[in-house]
């Protein structure tokens, strides 16, 4: 396995490159380790999900793993404590020919050309996704020192399906910054500023004037509660000689 540090100039979606032990990095380009995997990630192959290096120089993958040369069935079997779960845990797994069909759903991918991988078993792990640097990846073993080992569109699509198959193939895939607007002309500027303080001035006088009308209903609700105060009956009932009427 040879290091890969050409720029792509077609589209890496599908491609199984291979991710190196975490020594070989740290020899390499300790600076590029990636934070984001555990240590059991490192020295197997990687299916590039996303189609090209993005602004940071950074490719999107699945994990590979061949359960160290095994059948999935064997790392997690069908037999009782916990085979329902192993059994959700399955569906993350996808084989590759000539690995077996998948023991619950029968799915199998296979390489364009109709090859088969280089070992007898090799499943890709949909569970999670990961940015990596593109130019930590070596070029995977295949029967070609210039050929990649790249799944078939029909087996890429099964597996990139479930992690919006669409947007990995957008060309705005990370999304594009929105160009910011050209400024104004001075003089629309002006009009538009001027626009604005006559706005807010027209929104002051209102307050004001709804102010001073809800003034003049208080007064005028206050006079008529006066008026119609029984002062009399008040002087009947608690046998006062002299009240004083606030408005005689």
């Amino acid at each position: 396995m040879g290091s890969c540090n050409l720029t792509p100039t077609s589209s890496l979606a599908a491609q199984i490159k291979y991710l190196p032990k975490r020594e070989d990095i740290l020899n390499l380009s300790p600076e590029r380790l990636p934070s984001n995997l555990n240590e059991k990630a490192y020295g197997h192959p990687v299916l590039i999900i996303s189609p090209n290096v993005d602004e940071i120089g950074k490719v999107v993958v699945f994990l590979m793993t061949s359960f160290g040369g095994q059948n999935i069935l064997v790392k997690f079997p069908n037999t009782e404590p916990g085979s329902k779960q192993n059994r959700r845990i399955r569906e993350n797994y996808w084989p590759i020919k000539p690995t077996p069909n998948h023991p619950d759903t029968s799915d199998r991918l296979q390489l364009k050309d109709g090859r088969d991988i280089d070992r007898p078993y090799s499943y890709i792990d949909t569970q999670t996704s990961y940015p990596l640097p593109y130019d930590i990846l070596w070029r995977y073993n295949g029967p070609g020192p210039e050929e990649n080992w790249v799944l078939d569109d029909e087996s890429f699509k099964k597996v990139a399906g479930k992690r919006d198959y669409v947007k990995f193939h957008s060309e705005n895939w990370r999304g594009e910054p929105q160009e910011t607007p050209p400024p104004l002309p001075e003089p629309v500027r002006e009009r538009k500023e001027e626009g604005k303080q006559a706005a807010k001035n027209r929104t002051i006088c209102d307050i004001d004037l709804a102010r001073e009308n809800q003034w003049e209903i208080m007064m005028e609700n206050y006079e008529e509660m006066m008026d119609s105060w029984p002062w009399d009956d008040m002087k009947r009932k608690f046998g006062i000689e002299q009240v004083d009427d606030p408005d005689p």
